[in-house]
């Protein structure tokens, strides 16, 4: 069946189609969006917020024919990449002012996404786009702004991280 476009619907009719669309597509994108971010609650809210208001404004415009669950997910991811670039930038500025060694970045995740509490969010996000998009190493590099090479390191010392806490947390 095909989704709504912004020309079939207007007034009560959109309000209806929103409400269908945030109703079907709230509980996968939610979960996504708490992988990201280590299931920080207000940050994946804050994601999930920011995307469905993207999508909306993107709506009403025109510039998405009808409302996907996938447009929304891909939004929501690169709000969350963006923070991190953000976050990255800031530290930077934090160690040429305070002329220190390094800035920490928090460590978390949720469950399976417990493991994933130990990594970095770069590392998560590394993990999480490789492993859960099922993006190629490549286009992990591209979103996170770094080399083959290096994105190859991130993931293999993300999984080290991880066999690390499991084996921890077996024997502990």
């Amino acid at each position: 069946m095909r989704e709504p476009t912004v020309g079939d619907v207007t007034g009560d009719g959109a309000v209806d189609v929103w409400r269908t669309f945030y109703e079907r597509s709230f509980p996968e994108v939610t979960q996504y969006a708490m992988r990201l971010t280590g299931g920080r609650t207000a940050a994946a809210e804050d994601l999930v917020h920011d995307g469905y208001l993207a999508m909306m404004r993107a709506w009403h415009r025109g510039a998405v024919d009808g409302l996907e669950t996938g447009w929304l997910m891909v939004t929501v991811r690169n709000v969350f990449l963006n923070g991190l670039r953000h976050d990255r930038r800031e530290g930077r500025r934090l160690r040429l002012v305070h002329d220190s060694a390094t800035v920490q970045s928090e460590p978390s995740m949720v469950e399976l996404d417990e493991l994933l509490r130990t990594v970095s969010d770069r590392q998560r996000a590394a993990l999480v786009l490789r492993y859960v998009d099922d993006l190629p190493v490549a286009e992990v590099a591209e979103c996170l702004g770094l080399t083959v090479h290096a994105t190859e390191s991130l993931l293999a010392r993300a999984r080290g991280e991880l066999r690390r806490q499991q084996g921890g947390a077996q024997h502990g």
